[in-house]
């Protein structure tokens, strides 16, 4: 099985994402947006893992989430990456003024290093990946459009750690929560 470790987005906050997409300008580029399900801001991606690993990835994630408090991140500016170049992924950005989503990503990563699953080699970048692009040939008129629509900032309540399952499909990725496992307070 595939998995991951994210935090969820709020529905109106998915809808507002959502709407940003409709003001890039995608000429000479072929961007496939995400869907309102596919919203999240992975803190940790686990990969294929055989079933047996599954009740002790869930262990993991649930020791993390009994030791996090639960905080407000702040969602704002638009983005691409790689930073430049030819734009692979299109977010929307993320932070929380405590720092505790890079700490919590750090321990989820040291927490399964000892299931044998391999840390991540980049480092942890809050954002919310809103589409995937396919080929960029815009000569940078992309990444200029992705700056120009812009994403008015708001707050949002991280209250759990989600473990999901991932199942690709021709039509995307669908994901399915296996643990949703509560922050403190």
């Amino acid at each position: 099985m595939r998995l991951f470790v994210a935090i969820p987005v709020d529905d109106q906050i998915k809808r507002r994402m959502l709407r940003v997409c409709d003001d890039i300008d995608v000429r000479d580029a072929r961007v496939r947006w995400c869907s309102a399900e596919q919203l999240h801001l992975t803190l940790k991606f686990i990969g294929e893992v055989e079933d047996s690993l599954l009740k002790p990835i869930r262990d993991a994630v649930q020791r993390v989430a009994d030791k996090t408090p639960a905080l407000d991140m702040e969602i704002g500016e638009t983005g691409c990456f790689p930073e430049t170049g030819a734009v692979r992924i299109v977010w929307i950005g993320g932070s929380d003024s405590s720092g505790t989503l890079p700490k919590v990503a750090q321990e989820l990563e040291d927490d399964l290093v000892p299931l044998g699953i391999e840390k991540e080699k980049r480092t942890f970048s809050e954002h919310f990946t809103i589409g995937r692009v396919k080929f960029d040939h815009s000569r940078g008129k992309l990444r200029e459009s992705v700056r120009a629509a812009g994403f008015d900032a708001c707050r949002q309540a991280v209250r759990e750690l989600v473990l999901y399952q991932s199942t690709l499909c021709q039509t995307g990725a669908q994901y399915a929560p296996v643990l949703r496992a509560k922050l403190q307070g």
